[in-house]
Order: C-alpha cells, then structure tokens, then sequence
C-alpha cells in the first residue's frame, strides 16, 4: 500500500524514493515550515511487533544525534499508527 497522495499529520506525502526490509521512504512536503523532507514509514506488518517498533525508534534516535553533511538530519518523530 502507498501514502502517495495522502497526508501524514502537517507533512503531504508526495513520491515514494525507496524502500527496504523494514519500511518505506517517501518525499513529502512539511505545510507548516514551507519545505520538502524525507518520511521513512514501517512496514505495517512489522509495525505490530514491539520489537520491530523498538528498534525502529532506537535508530532515530541514534540518527538524531549524529552531525554530518553526507547523513540527513532527523526532524521528527512519531511512534502514531
């Protein structure tokens, strides 16, 4: 199932850009901040397992504490179904 063309909270999913084993990347439009970001969203069926989602989060935030030009920044987070 895709998000394109659906709205996740402020952000307008646009195109999906990829994705993997565990979730999918898409390109979106933030509604308040005027910007394009990144949304990578779980799988639905792995989103029902805690460890999933537990590892999930754990990785934002270690991603979120990183600083490097070639590594994208992370600006939000939600664990919402």
């Amino acid at each position: 199932m895709t998000l394109v063309g659906t709205r996740l909270g402020k952000y307008e999913v646009v195109a999906e850009i990829g994705h993997g084993g565990m979730s999918t990347v898409y390109r979106a439009h933030d509604t308040q901040l005027k910007r394009d970001v990144a949304i990578k969203v779980m799988h639905a069926f792995l989103a029902e397992q805690p460890e999933a989602k537990e590892r999930f989060h754990r990785e934002a935030v270690a991603v979120a504490r990183l600083r490097h030009p070639h590594i994208i920044e992370i600006f939000d987070y939600s664990g919402e179904e």
